[in-house]
């Protein structure tokens, strides 16, 4: 196994006083009208949070996929946690919403496919032939991870960016950078929910050998469980497969 990153330092070497010029891009490619409309100091704010949307997403994973791309690795497994929307920007408060998804490529929808960049990409991840592995995977995983975790499933069935990819109810496809951009097998996971007040207990308490006490249950550490119970999945997986002498 080999990590793309070993550190809380970016991938990227680029920072968002750098990338001003994208951040203006990505700004007016939404909307330009809207935004037109805007006073100067309000244009300027918009234009300050999509330089750091550029730094974080295109560039950040940008870095990352050529990082995997010289690696060339058989399964890039990419780690995340997710957060539900705050209820109230102005007062946020901790919620109960914790849920799993884990997403393989997939979903492009019309607009995306207008820029070249996506439709090449596109092509490769075809060519590739790798989405029966992903998907085999990602069902492996969200079900170790549903059921190590006790995590419900996510309900994206209104949103139509993403598409249900089997009878798995934590696996769905979507059009995501980071699965476009990896070479290979990629299956992106969105663990436990940041902001949720269970999981934000036990992400604060870090990592920790056996069990503690937390919100009055005696827990092992979330970083240990994520991690195992993703193992567990990529390991479950390739056992189906697996032929034993004289069978």
């Amino acid at each position: 196994m080999v990590w793309t990153k070993d550190n809380y330092e970016p991938v990227t070497t680029l920072r968002p006083e750098q990338l001003k010029w994208e951040g203006i891009q990505l700004l007016f490619r939404r909307n330009p009208k809207a935004y037109s409309k805007l006073s100067k100091s309000r244009l300027l704010s918009e234009a300050r949070w999509h330089s750091e949307l550029a730094f974080y997403r295109p560039a950040e994973i940008g870095a990352r996929a050529k990082k995997v791309k010289a690696l060339r690795p058989d399964l890039t497994i990419c780690l995340h946690y997710n957060a539900a929307p705050w209820r109230n920007k102005k007062r946020p408060r901790l919620l109960k919403a914790n849920k799993l998804v884990v997403f393989v490529l997939g979903t492009f929808m019309g607009d995306e496919l207008e820029y070249d960049d996506q439709k090449f990409n596109l092509f490769g991840k075809l060519l590739e032939d790798s989405f029966d592995l992903e998907s085999g995977l990602a069902s492996s995983i969200g079900t170790a991870m549903g059921e190590g975790m006790r995590l419900p499933p996510e309900n994206y069935t209104s949103w139509k960016v993403t598409s249900r990819v089997n009878d798995n109810p934590y696996v769905w496809s979507r059009n995501l950078l980071a699965n476009r951009l990896f070479p290979g097998p990629t299956i992106f996971v969105e663990g436990p929910y940041m902001n949720d007040k269970d999981a934000y207990a036990r992400l604060m308490a870090g990592d920790y050998e056996g069990v503690q006490e937390i919100g009055g249950q005696k827990v092992r550490s979330i970083y240990r469980e994520y991690a195992e119970s993703v193992a567990k999945g990529i390991i479950d997986y390739y056992r189906q497969g697996l032929t034993l002498p004289g069978e």
